[in-house]
């Protein structure tokens, strides 16, 4: 029975629910459907922004990414030129160093003969003056103008040196 009454059709029943789905699609497309489709446009514009935003994004950061590559291409070529450099000012300021060297080594070598020679000429000259006052002792001769004894000891210097 309860069965029988649900299957049953009413006109009036079914007039009245047309209407008020009729009224109540009405008053929600009018209240409701715009703000709703106005909120879906917005989102499908939002979500558009997006994509667009997306591939500028993208694109920026691939233009950064081949800036980047080409700093660090550029910073490595100026490191390997300043390594050349500096190698190139480390063997210049070597080889000045070495040449320097060898020019104080000159100069040491040469004072040093130069002081050798001033010692033997001393040497020489104290000997002959040894030797003229060995001679003035034994001999019993006596120069006695300064001027013969330096003739004399440049004499005795001048045989010396020849043999």
């Amino acid at each position: 029975m309860l069965f029988d009454r649900l299957l049953s059709v009413e006109i009036g029943l079914i007039f009245f629910q047309t209407i008020i789905i009729i009224t109540a699609f009405f008053v929600l497309k009018k209240v409701a459907w715009k703000p709703l489709l106005a909120f879906i446009e917005k989102e499908e514009k939002n979500a558009e922004e997006a994509i667009i935003n997306a591939a500028r994004a993208k694109k920026s950061v691939n233009e950064l990414e081949k800036m980047r590559e080409q700093t660090i291409a550029r910073v490595r070529r100026e490191e390997m030129r300043m390594l050349a450099e500096a190698k190139s000012a480390k063997e210049a300021i070597l080889q000045e160093a070495m040449e320097e060297k060898a020019k104080r080594i000159a100069e040491v070598s040469q004072v040093i003969v130069q002081k050798e020679a001033a010692m033997r000429e001393q040497l020489r000259y104290e000997t002959a003056a040894l030797v003229v006052a060995v001679t003035k002792k034994l001999v019993g001769i006596e120069i006695k103008q300064k001027k013969q004894q330096e003739v004399l000891i440049r004499q005795l210097i001048q045989e010396t040196a020849k043999s």
